[in-house]
Order: structure tokens, then sequence, then C-alpha cells
């Protein structure tokens, strides 16, 4: 019994492995741009300069 086969593109869970892994490396590329943009705010107080440096 003969079985064609098909070429990979015309496999459906072939689109939806590269839809999913251009899925993760666009919100890779999303959370660096932000996080590069907003980067996290320094606090200073003066009460806890001591205890953040362990004296």
């Amino acid at each position: 019994m003969n079985t064609p086969t098909l070429p990979w593109y015309r496999v459906p869970e072939v689109w939806l492995m590269i839809a999913l892994l251009g899925a993760a490396v666009a919100g890779g590329i999303s959370t660096l741009v932000i996080a590069e943009r907003l980067p996290d705010a320094q606090i200073h107080h003066a009460d806890t300069q001591g205890r953040l440096h362990g004296r």
C-alpha cells in the first residue's frame, strides 16, 4: 500500500510549531525591549542604607 508523503509545508503541525516558536521569540524580544527602556527605579532612603549594606 503506497501512502503519499506530503511536503513539510503541507503538514499543519509544522506550522503550529513554527507559530509557537515565533511567538516565544517575539515575546522574548518584547520583554528585552521593555526591560531596556524601563529600568528599575533606585530608591535611596537615609534610614535604610545601613540595613541594605549589612551595617
